[in-house]
């Protein structure tokens, strides 16, 4: 990781369409370098993870009960595209931004199929303080 920040917004609801009062967004932005695949090795990455208050239960499994989820995030590396854009549990935001203010967490791991013309699903990801690339 080569720099962080927090993204947070809370406001008035103004879309007369939604039921809530209120708005509320909370994210982690993180820049950094890609170290694997080898051949995206060296590629400056934008990583944007957004908190979710209802990702475990989304509304959607009101109406269709067998709706699955295909991925948590899409990661896109085409062209001079570097971009993650992922979504974590809402709570999960606040204690990522203190261990990466504590400089406890320094790789950001992406799950998921290869890429397929530049673009992956994820479907998982792992922070962690280091990480050896021999087993991968």
């Amino acid at each position: 990781m080569n720099d962080w920040w927090p993204d947070y917004l809370f406001g008035l609801e103004h879309d007369k369409h939604e039921p809530d009062l209120y708005r509320e967004h909370a994210a982690i932005i993180i820049s950094g370098t890609c170290v694997f695949p080898r051949e995206r090795s060296g590629a400056k990455t934008l990583l944007r993870f957004v908190g979710e208050r209802d990702i475990q239960k989304p509304a959607v499994l009101k109406y269709e009960k067998n709706w699955r989820p295909l991925g948590i995030g899409v990661l896109e590396m085409r062209g001079e595209r570097r971009e993650y854009y992922g979504h974590l549990p809402y709570d999960a935001i606040w204690g990522l931004c203190s261990a990466l203010a504590a400089d406890r967490l320094r790789f950001v791991l992406l799950y998921g199929p290869s890429l397929k013309r530049g673009i992956s699903r994820t479907t998982s990801i792992s922070f962690q303080r280091s990480v050896d690339l021999d087993d991968y």
